[in-house]
């Protein structure tokens, strides 16, 4: 359905009054909810304190007094800056002089929207033009645009992003504070053109979330940095699509049977039955998108596409964009099999003309990451990737063209943990010499799978690597502060990085260093999340960080920039351990407890009046001794 539809939406304006009694629902509509279903429906959705404003968020409410279906909700949330159109007779400032954020509610029942298609950016621009009075009253009439807007090309990333929330598990984009507000929120409708349209009914996203708010209750969220509180979110990275984890199981089902269709995203608009977020979302998306339950015999890939999908792509064996024709058998999973029996046979011909096929196909063929994904998957059911030694030279140029059709050239990171995963190894195994070589000269793509591959290889390769003047200090703490999917990786990786912090002392800058590690907290916090339950370990890394990054020692304003620098965490008690380590004077010990103590207090992400609080009440530290601004 297209057209404008003429929508009665409940809404709340919650923010702060000039008496400074808190934040709370200033005025909401007198209609089926109630102040208290605002109230709790907002709280439970919070974006946290942030800087730039405004931001749109978008959740659900299903109060009990209607158990036949639930509303959809769009906020946006706003400063009162002078100008603003969002709400009349709001005050810029509290009491105390401080800038006060707003947040305008307004929900609509839920199959009303489902009904005509409307989408997210759609409910946007029509409740981000009303201007809600601060007293209570009816609720508002608005003309919501249902235009049915023509389907955008689908990038990599959306498609990693749908099929990661049908994992029942977050997903936070990093990487997108350049982008505007509005590009974000598209984004997020992308994301959900691509599933059942019923999933609306219990999504909840938001265009930017404080990454300090560890607790909020998001499915989709950009923020600056993923929550450490919550390890398990899967993080993808603005622009860098190749960096997403890929799903397993019926999630990744859900990616090739969508891609199998003619017109997959239109049709899945008019799937309007609710459906939540839980362990069977990816069962029932794949189940309402294939027709039938899933485990039935599957076609095979489609032909190569472009690096996007768009609603309509061109099907093999003569069908177009508006027809249905039979898919002709991808050749290359032939080609696979065709290793597969040469290998048993001992047929050395063969097996040399089917890795030239590959080799072929990886230069001149457009393949898009959903064939190579079943490429990984069939590599994986006949053991390809396994140990042949009995192939001798062979075996390399078989594992070389393997890694070119079906992980990419050069290999990243993410190609090296979904090459474990072929060989059904645990992560952080030791992969087999044949493959490790293969590996390297292919070619690899960036300093983790670089040091992955080298540290088992060759400990001369590795020291070599370290010493060409390609390794940045800088860049390798950054990537050590990122959330990695697998620990045992990050440990080799800070391994690593210690040897060269250790043994290339003239390679690096020890100002820079420090002031990449003051940045990420001196990676006490990465430590800590990665090794909770070894101790030994975070003591050893961070020991050995601060003497690469304080050669001289730590001064007594050192002291207090690693243990209540006013840009980091809390210090970790492996951190303060590690700086203890470092101070041979008794008065150096009592700073540092003091530091320790002023740090672990003050730099909690609390609200600012518990904030003031704590800070009056740390003893000593400030009077002793000045941190370093």
């Amino acid at each position: 359905m297209t057209g404008t539809l003429a929508v009665s939406a409940q809404w709340a304006l919650h923010g702060k009054v000039a008496d400074a009694q808190g934040y709370k629902v200033v005025a909401c509509s007198t209609g089926e909810l109630d102040r208290a279903n605002f109230t709790d429906a907002i709280g439970r959705f919070a974006l946290g304190a942030l800087d730039t404003l405004p931001q749109a968020s978008v959740s659900y409410l299903q109060p009990a007094t209607r158990p036949g279906g639930s509303y959809l909700a769009v906020a946006v949330h706003w400063f009162a800056v002078p100008g603003q159109r969002y709400a009349d007779g709001v005050l810029p400032l509290d009491d105390f002089g401080r800038q006060t954020a707003f947040t305008s509610y307004f929900c609509v029942p839920y199959q009303q929207l489902a009904e005509s298609g409307v989408s997210y950016l759609e409910l946007y621009q029509a409740f981000s033009a009303v201007t809600l009075p601060a007293s209570d009253g009816p609720p508002a009439q608005v003309a919501v645009s249902a235009a049915g807007a023509a389907i955008p090309a689908i990038g990599e990333l959306a498609l990693r992003a749908a099929a990661l929330l049908l994992t029942g598990t977050p997903v936070c984009v990093l990487g997108a504070e350049q982008t505007a507000m509005r590009e974000r929120l598209a984004f997020i409708d992308t994301v959900m053109a691509l599933l059942p349209y019923g999933f609306r009914a219990r999504m909840t996203a938001a265009t930017w979330t404080k990454a300090t708010n560890r607790d909020h209750k998001f499915r989709l969220f950009f923020s600056s940095a993923p929550r450490s509180a919550r390890p398990t979110d899967h993080v993808l990275v603005w622009d860098q699509p190749e960096r997403a984890p890929l799903p397993s199981g019926h999630a990744l089902d859900y990616i090739d049977t969508l891609d199998d269709k003619l017109s997959p995203v239109a049709r899945l608009r008019e799937l309007t039955t609710e459906l939540g977020f839980g362990p069977k979302a990816a069962t029932q998306a794949l189940e309402l998108l294939d027709g039938t339950r899933p485990g039935r015999p599957r076609r095979q890939a489609p032909a190569p596409a472009g690096p996007a999908m768009t609603a309509a792509t061109a099907r093999p064996g003569g069908a177009g964009p508006g027809g249905a024709g039979p898919t002709e058998p991808d050749p290359n999973e032939k080609v696979l099999r065709d290793c597969a029996d040469a290998i048993r046979a001992g047929n050395a011909a063969a097996l040399r003309s089917s890795v030239r096929w590959l080799e072929n196909q990886a230069r001149t063929a457009a393949l898009d990451e959903t064939r190579r994904a079943a490429y990984r998957r069939l590599i994986t059911r006949l053991g390809l990737l396994a140990p042949h030694p009995e192939l001798r030279k062979q075996e390399g140029e078989l594992y070389a063209a393997l890694l070119a059709v079906a992980f990419r050239r050069p290999l990243s990171y993410q190609g090296y943990c979904q090459a474990e995963k072929c060989l059904q190894a645990e992560p952080g195994s030791l992969l087999h010499p044949a493959l490790l070589n293969a590996m390297d000269r292919s070619g690899l793509a960036d300093p983790v799978v670089t040091a992955l591959v080298l540290d088992q290889l060759d400990t001369a390769r590795l020291n070599q690597w370290l010493r060409s003047g390609r390794v940045d200090a800088a860049g390798l703490v950054g990537l050590l502060a990122e959330q990695w999917p697998h620990d045992s990786h990050a440990q080799t990786f800070c391994d690593v990085v210690l040897v060269y912090l250790r043994t290339c002392p003239d390679r690096y800058h020890t100002g820079e260093l420090r002031g990449t590690l003051r940045e990420h907290g001196f990676l006490a916090r990465p430590l800590a999340r990665r090794h909770p339950d070894n101790e030994q370990y975070q003591f050893y890394a961070l020991h050995q960080l601060l003497l690469a990054a304080y050669p001289d020692g730590l001064d007594r304003a050192a002291i207090g920039d690693v243990l209540a620098g006013p840009a980091g965490p809390p210090p970790t008690a492996a951190l303060f351990a590690a700086v203890l380590k470092l101070l041979t004077a008794p008065g150096d010990w009592e700073l540092a407890c003091q530091a320790y103590s002023y740090g672990s207090a003050t730099l909690l992400g609390v609200d600012r009046v518990s904030a003031a609080q704590l800070r009056e009440r740390v003893p000593g530290l400030r009077r002793t001794a000045p941190l370093a601004q």
